[in-house]
């Protein structure tokens, strides 16, 4: 089980059902491709709920996608 602060900052609490679907952790990787162009890469991986794993050629592409994620997510927590 996920744990966050709680106002007091020295205490961590467990997430309610609620904030549990509003509530998604990510792992981002990135990297420096070789060759003459050395481009950089993305990968975003979920580590809490459903499993999800996407590639991104741009850091442009990757920061478009956690919006629309956390776009998402903020719209099923307000749909409850």
């Amino acid at each position: 089980m996920r744990m966050h602060k709680s106002e007091s900052p020295d205490v961590m609490v467990e997430p309610t059902v609620s904030e549990s679907q509003a509530y998604a952790s990510y792992l981002v990787r990135c990297w420096k491709t070789g060759g003459n162009d050395s481009s950089l890469r993305f990968v975003i991986e979920t580590i809490s709920g459903s499993p999800l794993r996407r590639g991104f050629a741009t850091l442009a592409e990757l920061l478009a996608f956690m919006e629309q994620e956390i776009e998402a997510r903020l719209e099923v927590k307000h749909a409850e």
